[in-house]
C-alpha cells in the first residue's frame, strides 16, 4: 500500500515537474473552493432554504474554528526553508492546537445554544475541520520541501472523495447531519490512506514535546493566528448578522450571491501560493527589485481577473445564479456585484499578508484586524438589522476595503523601511 501510494502520489522523480505546481495548485484549489458551494448547492436542490441555511452556519462556525487548529502555521511552516522547526514540532504543534480547537467548539455549542438538527451538523463539521488540520500540516510539510505538485493532488483528490461521500449519502437518503458524518469518516479514511503513507517519504513523523520550541513555535505564530481568526470572523459577520437578524432562509439567499466571492480569493490563491516559497528565498536573498517584479506581475494578474469577473457579475451572475440554485435571485443584482468587490479587496489583503508575513512582520498585521474586526461588530449588525440584505452586503464590502488599504499601507511601510537596511 505504501509503496503504491507514494508511486502514484511523488511519480518517479524527486523534484517538482516543471509546471506541475501550477497545475495541481488550479485544480485542487478550484477544487476545494467549490466544494462548499457545491455541497450548498446541492443541499439547496435536494434539502431546501431551510437546510442549506443551517448548513451555511454551522459551516461558518467550523471555518471559524479550523483557524484555531490551524494556528495559521502553515504559511511559517512552507516558508521555513532554513528548517528551523522540525516537522515533529510542527505535528506536536498541531496535534495541541486541535485539542484546543475541540474544546472551544464545545463551548461554541453551548453557547449558541444549539440544538437538535443544528447541534449533530455542527458536531460532525467540528469533527471534520479538525482532519482538515491535521492534513494541512502533512500538506505543509510537502510544499516545505518544494513539492507543492504533491500538496495539490493530495487536496485534489481527497475533496473528490469527501464530496462524492457527502452528494451520493445526501442523495439517497436526504438528511443533512448522517450526510455530514458520512463525509467525515470517509475523509479520515482518506488521510489514513494518503498522507499518512507520504509523509515518511519526506520526514520523520513523531511526535515532539519540546516544550522550548514549541513556545517559541506559539510565540512566532499567535499574531497570525490571531490574524486569521478576525479574518474568517470579517468574511462571516454578514452571515452571522443575517442569521441572528433575518433567519436561516434569507441566510442562505444572503450565501447564493456570497459565494462568488470566493473566485477571488481562490485566484489569489493561484498567484501567490504556489510561489510562497520563491518569495521567501528572494527576501532571504536581498533580491528587493526581483521580489517587486514578481509581486507586480501577480497583482496585475489579480487586478485583470477582477474587472472580468465584476463585468461577469453584473452582466450574467443573476441568471446564472437563479438558474443553478433554481431561485428566483433577480432582487439582489446590486448586492451581488457589491460582494464581488468585497471579494476583490478580500483577495488583495491576503496576497499583502502573505507579503508581510515573509518579511516576518506578522505582530504589525494586527492592529488592522483588531481595527477592521471592532468596526465590523458594531456596524455590520447594525446595517443588517436597519436594511436587510443590502446592508450585510456593503458592510462585508466596506470592511474588506478598510482591511486591504491599512494592509498596503503596512507592506510599503516594510518594503521601504527592507529598502534603507540595505543602504
Amino acid at each position: 500500500m505504501k509503496q503504491t501510494v507514494r508511486r502514484f502520489f511523488l511519480g518517479e522523480r524527486s523534484e517538482c515537474p516543471p509546471g506541475s505546481a501550477y497545475f495541481w495548485t488550479i485544480l485542487s484549489g478550484t477544487t476545494y473552493s467549490a466544494s462548499t458551494f457545491l455541497m450548498f448547492w446541492l443541499l439547496s436542490r435536494v434539502s431546501g432554504p431551510y437546510e442549506a441555511g443551517i448548513f451555511t452556519i454551522v459551516m461558518a462556525a467550523g471555518q471559524q474554528l479550523l483557524t484555531i487548529g490551524y494556528f495559521n502555521v502553515r504559511t511559517y511552516q512552507v516558508s521555513d526553508v532554513t528548517e528551523r522547526f522540525s516537522f515533529s514540532q510542527y505535528f506536536s504543534f498541531r496535534m495541541a492546537t486541535c485539542a484546543v480547537m475541540m474544546f472551544v467548539g464545545i463551548l461554541w455549542v453551548i453557547v449558541g445554544g444549539y440544538r437538535g438538527e443544528k447541534l449533530a451538523a455542527f458536531l460532525w463539521i467540528l469533527l471534520f475541520k479538525v482532519a482538515e488540520a491535521m492534513a494541512d500540516v502533512m500538506e505543509g510539510l510537502y510544499q516545505q520541501k518544494d513539492r507543492y505538485d504533491v500538496t495539490g493532488k493530495c487536496i485534489f483528490y481527497e475533496t473528490v472523495i469527501f464530496l462524492a461521500a457527502f452528494g451520493a449519502h445526501l442523495l439517497l437518503f436526504g438528511n443533512l447531519s448522517s450526510a455530514l458524518a458520512f463525509m467525515c469518516l470517509v475523509y479520515i479514511v482518506s488521510l489514513l490512506v494518503i498522507d499518512r503513507n507520504l509523509v515518511g517519504a519526506f520526514a520523520r513523523m513523531r511526535l515532539s514535546w519540546d516544550m522550548t520550541a514549541l513556545r517559541k513555535l506559539f510565540w512566532d505564530c499567535l499574531p497570525l493566528f490571531i490574524n486569521s481568526f478576525l479574518m474568517v470572523y470579517l468574511n462571516s459577520v454578514a452571515k452571522y448578522a443575517m442569521d441572528a437578524c433575518q433567519g436561516e432562509e434569507m441566510l442562505s439567499y444572503f450565501n447564493m450571491i456570497y459565494m462568488p466571492a470566493f473566485v477571488m480569493n481562490l485566484f489569489a490563491g493561484f498567484l501567490f501560493k504556489p510561489l510562497l516559497t520563491r518569495f521567501s528565498n528572494l527576501f532571504h536573498q536581498g533580491e528587493r527589485k526581483a521580489l517587486l517584479a514578481l509581486l507586480g506581475r501577480q497583482l496585475g494578474l489579480l487586478l485583470g481577473a477582477a474587472f472580468f469577473c465584476l463585468g461577469g457579475a453584473w452582466l450574467l451572475g443573476i441568471p446564472v445564479l437563479s438558474w443553478f440554485y433554481h431561485t428566483d435571485l433577480s432582487a439582489y443584482r446590486g448586492e451581488l456585484c457589491v460582494v464581488v468587490i468585497g471579494g476583490v479587496f478580500s483577495a488583495v489583503y491576503l496576497m499583502l499578508q502573505f507579503l508581510i508575513v515573509i518579511m516576518r512582520r506578522q505582530y504589525a498585521c494586527l492592529a488592522g484586524c483588531l481595527v477592521t474586526s471592532a468596526v465590523a461588530a458594531v456596524a455590520v449588525p447594525f446595517w443588517t438589522r436597519r436594511y436587510g440584505m443590502p446592508g450585510a452586503a456593503w458592510g462585508y464590502m466596506l470592511m474588506m476595503a478598510l482591511l486591504s488599504v491599512i494592509y498596503a499601507l503596512m507592506a510599503g511601510y516594510y518594503l521601504r523601511k527592507w529598502k534603507n537596511t540595505e543602504k
